[in-house]
């Protein structure tokens, strides 16, 4: 399956034109976020729903942006897990290809053990290509947030309602982690 996903994604990545690169960056989104080295963090796929949630592939359907979910420690994509489809104009929804992935940016909980650094969450997959892929995005909350985020301490969510799921879903385990609004969003709301 992941050889399946990683040539969906290539052909959806090739499908981005100029107008697609002009509207990304009308929202935000850095030029490295499409053309950098080791592969494209986003492509362009006409897809349909099919049920809550999912998505396939459609050539009658939809335009949708889609980001690769899997390992892009080296950056290149290694495997990809599953597709991400999102539109921007209802950033706050997605649909996955397969349901096999949970996080845009999976290996990001790893780097931060390793390098003791505090996670930096998003709250959609928009905000998340506006801060040029750094960080990681939890698309489906019925992970394991104690497996996922274990070892980690520090948390820097991109919005007040991040905060407070993450708190929440974090507080059952008699340690307290600090969990904090962005700078940047702090900044853009005063």
């Amino acid at each position: 399956m992941s050889n399946c996903l990683l040539r969906e994604f290539v052909a959806a990545d090739q499908k981005n034109t100029k107008s697609h690169y002009e509207n990304l960056s009308a929202f935000g989104i850095p030029r490295a976020v499409w053309c950098g080295t080791g592969g494209s963090l986003i492509g362009v796929q006409k897809v349909r729903s099919i049920e809550r949630g999912y998505y396939q592939p459609c050539e009658p359907g939809r335009p949708y942006y889609v980001c690769p979910i899997g390992s892009h420690a080296s950056g290149f994509w290694q495997f990809l897990d599953d597709l991400c489809a999102w539109s921007p104009s209802q950033p706050n929804c997605w649909f996955m290809r397969t349901g096999n992935g949970f996080m845009l940016n999976p290996d990001e909980p790893e780097r931060c053990r390793i390098h003791q650094e505090p996670i930096e969450l998003h709250a959609t997959p928009l905000d998340w290509l506006r801060a040029g892929g750094r960080g990681a995005v939890i698309l489906d909350w019925s992970i394991n947030l104690h497996l996922t985020f274990g070892g980690l301490s520090h948390f820097i969510c991109s919005t007040p309602q991040l905060v407070g799921r993450l708190s929440a879903g974090l507080s059952d385990t008699g340690r307290k982690p600090q969990v904090r609004l962005s700078q940047e969003t702090t900044n853009v709301a005063a």
